[in-house]
């Protein structure tokens, strides 16, 4: 074993430094790769409310805790590790819904850090019946890589979480490629 001299140990750092930079664009298919959680951007559930009727008082609500137990779930599954929306939020509350704006949402999650994006649409067909469809979506390629959707029975915020926890764990983090899609086309860009 040779003795590496302080002087020689500085030649070599410059050199280290300069090669870890240039690699730098390539962490992210690494890190894919190696097992490391992907860095997923959780929009705010939307409604696409069909039903004629007002909303419930507790939409806000239900709209929060759905985003957050996709979030949960999804984080909870290892794979992915969820991005802070905070610096986007303006721009998200001006750009309406997600799936009409062309997919601006692209570069908000591009902007939060995110590798992958869910976007999540509870079409309420009426107080009894409604279905919930999630789509993650590669942020770079601005491809689907996983979808699904699930028909649920009340306007509650329970009806919406159990929906959620449903498609996260039997579908989203399903990698089965035999298994079909189960939503309907992206509409988001």
């Amino acid at each position: 074993m040779t003795k590496t001299t302080p002087a020689a140990r500085l030649f070599w750092l410059p050199l280290a430094f300069a090669a870890a930079v240039q690699c730098w664009p390539l962490a992210g298919a690494w890190s894919a790769e190696a097992g490391f959680p992907r860095a997923v951007a959780v929009f705010p559930v939307e409604f696409a409310d069909t039903s004629g009727e007002a909303p419930g008082a507790g939409r806000g609500g239900q709209v929060a805790g759905t985003t957050r137990e996709l979030a949960v779930l999804l984080e909870g599954s290892g794979k992915y590790r969820a991005v802070d929306l905070a610096p986007v939020r303006q721009r998200l509350s001006a750009a309406g819904p997600l799936h009409l704006c062309g997919g601006c949402w692209l570069d908000m999650a591009r902007e939060a850090g995110a590798e992958v994006a869910t976007v999540t649409i509870v079409h309420k067909m009426s107080t009894l019946v409604a279905s919930m469809h999630v789509w993650i979506v590669d942020v770079a390629a601005r491809r689907v890589i996983r979808d699904g959707a699930v028909s649920l029975r009340g306007d509650t915020a329970e009806a919406s979480r159990r929906a959620a926890g449903y498609l996260v764990r039997n579908v989203l983090l399903n990698e089965d490629p035999s298994r079909p899609s189960l939503s309907s086309p992206f509409p988001g860009g």
